[in-house]
């Protein structure tokens, strides 16, 4: 997972992030960059 300074600077354009939902506001490509693809069985669920 990236910095959220560093997932601007790679995809190139200005994200809004939304605190309240942890997400990139309208940019699907920029919130796969938030976390990272996990192997079965180290999986992190989504809420805790």
């Amino acid at each position: 997972s990236l910095k959220l300074e560093e997932i601007d600077y790679v995809v190139g354009r200005e994200l809004k992030f939304d605190s309240k939902n942890e997400s990139i506001i309208g940019d699907d490509e920029a919130n796969e960059m938030l976390t990272r693809k996990y192997r079965t069985p180290f999986v992190v669920p989504e809420k805790v």
